[in-house]
């Protein structure tokens, strides 16, 4: 994992340790979120388990239409 995946990681986990309110708590749990979210894409297209961005649009605009 590269230097600032860890970094940033570790700062999000130190916001954990001092929030002073729910509000900086919850604020704290979403950026924990996101930067899993963040590692686990960057796992993936490592891994060559990605498709490339026009593909993703044109199925996900499909699927939305079939919600309609």
């Amino acid at each position: 994992m590269p230097f600032a995946w860890v970094h940033a990681g570790r700062l999000a986990v130190d916001a954990v340790r001092h929030y002073d309110s729910y509000g900086s708590y919850e604020q704290a749990q979403e950026s924990l979120a996101m930067l899993k979210l963040l590692a686990q894409s960057r796992r993936s297209i490592e891994a060559g388990k990605h498709e490339p961005p026009k593909k993703a649009l044109t199925d996900l605009a499909n699927r939305t239409k079939k919600l309609s």
